[in-house]
């Protein structure tokens, strides 16, 4: 027994980890968006301008949206951004009753590949349909709400649109609310049974599908991209292993193994009550020898110089991460506070050209989708 079931519950609840996956993100989004955006608002439409500022459906600007946006197509590979309006009826707000009501405007939100569930691309390379999944909350009411948490699953098509809701399995519903496998084609249950309910549908009078495609590179695969943390997410993870050996070392060098005689263990125990016994305490509390072994019983711990092993290997692992992405700047030889990097400026300027041609493209694939994404805010707002 290498170690017993307490203890592996003890190591996993102690387990720990510095998140370099999100610390590489979070630096590219930095990089990005450090120089500030320049958008030409002085020729924008008012609806534009009005848009950047309220980009989402809680206020925030375009750049929050669009720092989100970059961040999830970093880590997904891509991302989708939906458009809605909250007009209350279902053709195109003009600018005259836009101006009318104030509560009428375009907003955004961002819609993870996880959640975008089926699209359909033309010939011409534009979308023919999406179906995608959000989360509701029956939270209208605070005291007569259920509070509960469904799935809502939306389709987008360039004719029209459809909301739909999972039924719960105790709910009575009306009949002709009710997609089955007979009049709809969206998710029915494996049984035959009616799954969704129609909450809402109407006529997009858009013309197009009111979303766009944020990838990550130009792959070519639309599918299954390619995300920046694809590979750096497996050195993290050893990372997080390593650490938790290490931290099983220090734990065993600060509360050492006894080394006991075997028959002491089984005293007043058969054979299946003593396997027991040893596999709840495990060989990491007791090592056992043979009674007759002229040996008294004892306290180890293990050698310390392993964990100097574990610890170089973290760091390399550390060193690669930033390093595979072109950001080993970030990391000096050792760690951020142990010294000067002693890279050659060769090395630092191959380091700096291939994160330069990363963050070139990466701003180039937002601003086309912050282009595409204006186009659709003129054709919510009839502008």
């Amino acid at each position: 027994i290498k170690e017993g079931d307490f203890e592996f519950h003890d190591r996993r609840n102690r387990a720990y980890r510095f998140n370099h996956t999100r610390e590489v993100i979070g630096l590219l989004t930095k990089y990005v968006f450090k120089e500030g955006i320049i958008r030409n608002s002085d020729d924008a439409p008012q609806c534009v301008s009005d848009f950047w500022l309220h980009a989402t459906l809680c206020g925030s600007d375009v750049d929050t949206l669009m720092k989100q946006a970059a961040s999830q197509s970093s880590i997904n590979g891509c991302a989708w951004i939906l458009t809605d309006t909250t007009a209350q009826d279902e053709t195109i707000v003009s600018v005259a009753d836009a101006k009318k009501s104030s509560e009428n405007r375009v907003f955004a939100y961002i819609v993870k590949p996880q959640d975008m569930l089926d699209f359909s691309i033309s010939q011409s390379g534009d979308l023919n349909w999406i179906l995608f999944r959000v989360k509701h909350r029956d939270d209208q009411d605070p005291i007569n709400s259920t509070g509960a948490v469904i799935n809502r699953y939306i389709l987008w098509t360039k004719t029209d649109y459809m909301v739909m809701e999972e039924i719960p399995s105790d709910e009575k519903i009306a009949v002709q609310n009710v997609i089955t496998p007979s009049n709809g084609p969206i998710l029915p249950a494996s049984d035959g049974t009616p799954k969704l309910r129609l909450v809402k549908s109407g006529t997009n009078a858009l013309g197009v599908v009111p979303a766009i495609r944020v990838p990550h590179t130009e792959d070519g695969d639309i599918y299954a991209p390619h995300g920046l943390v694809d590979d750096v997410v497996y050195l993290d993870r050893a990372n997080a292993n390593y650490l938790s050996n290490l931290d099983a070392i220090i734990q065993d060098q600060t509360f050492s193994q006894l080394v006991m005689p075997a028959a002491a263990l089984n005293t007043g125990m058969d054979d299946m009550d003593a396997s027991k016994k040893l596999t709840e305490m495990g060989t990491k509390r007791i090592f056992t020898y043979a009674s007759d072994a002229a040996q008294p019983p004892k306290f180890i711990s293990p050698d310390a110089s392993q964990a100097s092993v574990i610890t170089n290997a973290i760091q390399t692992n550390i060193n690669e991460i930033y390093h595979s992405i072109g950001m080993a700047g970030e990391r000096t030889k050792q760690d951020n506070s142990m010294g000067i990097d002693n890279s050659s400026g060769v090395a630092k300027a191959y380091d700096f050209d291939r994160l330069n041609a990363m963050l070139r493209m990466k701003a180039r694939r937002l601003e086309d989708a912050e282009n595409a994404l204006v186009n659709l805010v003129c054709l919510w707002s009839g502008d």
